[in-house]
């Protein structure tokens, strides 16, 4: 469940493939957003936001495994968010996209790479070991006859 959204936008769709922290000014658009995530990301959890400090707000309750930044938010308050996210989390690589209108994209693409970006965001820090990894099987002396245990 959502722990905070801004009071002015009170757009939350509810499930579990990922945090998305969408910061978007536009009433319209976001609620474009909303029903694109409804459709398309089914399984995640949005929140959206209306400003920079309200983003900054929302990190400190909950952090995000992605932002969403409206392509009207200027780098200023953009990097301010940022900013304040890589001080929240380790390691320090927050994952972000610019979302472009929805009414001219192509939701399937925009979707799928979202959801690569959440898969990227909740992937653990270290590289993990294949099964088929190059460890060398470890050789044991064989047990002396009679000194069975």
């Amino acid at each position: 469940m959502c722990a905070w959204q801004d009071p002015r936008m009170p757009l939350n769709v509810q499930a579990d493939i990922g945090r998305l922290l969408a910061v978007e000014p536009d009433a319209s658009q976001a609620e474009a957003l909303r029903q694109f995530v409804r459709e398309g990301l089914k399984g995640a959890d949005l929140i959206i936001v209306s400003s920079a400090y309200a983003a900054v707000v929302a990190i400190n309750r909950q952090v995000p495994d992605v932002v969403l930044f409206s392509e009207s938010i200027i780098d200023k308050h953009r990097d301010r968010v940022l900013d304040h996210l890589r001080s929240t989390i380790k390691p320090a690589s927050p994952q972000k996209l610019t979302l472009p209108s929805l009414r001219h994209c192509d939701r399937a693409a925009l979707a799928a790479q979202i959801s690569k970006l959440v898969a990227k965001a909740q992937a653990p820090p270290w590289p993990r070991r294949s099964p088929s990894s190059s460890r060398k099987p470890r050789k044991f002396a064989p047990v002396p006859p009679g000194r069975h245990g």
